[in-house]
């Protein structure tokens, strides 16, 4: 890909890099971001890493799902040209071409499982945050039986569970 003829892409990305420098304690790799298609952002270095051979996958043999193919990619243009558009959650049963529509930007951030004593430290944090003052070991047992009927622990399910005690 000639990122010469991509302005829009080499800018994002010198956005990107200018926001990710905010958050770098140790001093970075520097990248060359039009010398390469795709990168990973190695949390360890603090860097953006090119990928060397990016997967290509032809789009023409991800049947059944037209509408995401031109959505997706779409909403990603109009991003990067600085016009409207949205956020995207690509949703659905495993093997239906989510990923191999979010895999072809290269930057992939995960958001993992937190375990039970930061979930409970954000339930503290929001029943201060919501002025709800209840003991610490009941307001507790009931966080965790909340999240095991929300089907887990995360940020939301804290905040929802503090704000249903009336926050």
């Amino acid at each position: 890909m000639n990122l010469d003829k991509h302005p829009a892409i080499v800018s994002a990305f010198n956005k990107l890099d200018r926001l990710l420098n905010q958050y770098v304690v140790n001093s970075p790799t520097e990248t060359d971001i039009t010398s390469h298609e795709a990168f990973q952002w190695d949390g360890k270095s603090r860097s953006l890493l090119s990928v060397k051979r990016p997967v290509r996958l032809d789009q023409a043999i991800l049947l059944g799902i037209d509408d995401q193919k031109d959505r997706v990619p779409g909403n990603t243009r109009r991003f990067l040209a600085g016009s409207k558009a949205n956020n995207m959650l690509l949703w659905g049963e495993r093997g239906t071409g989510k990923s191999s529509l979010t895999d072809r930007f290269g930057i992939r951030l995960g958001f993992y499982h937190i375990s039970e004593k930061t979930y409970l430290e954000i339930v503290d944090l929001y029943a201060r945050h919501y002025g709800i003052s209840t003991d610490a070991g009941a307001l507790h047992r009931m966080a965790i039986q909340w999240a095991l009927a929300s089907g887990g622990r995360n940020g939301r399910t804290a905040e929802l569970f503090v704000r249903s005690l009336g926050g």
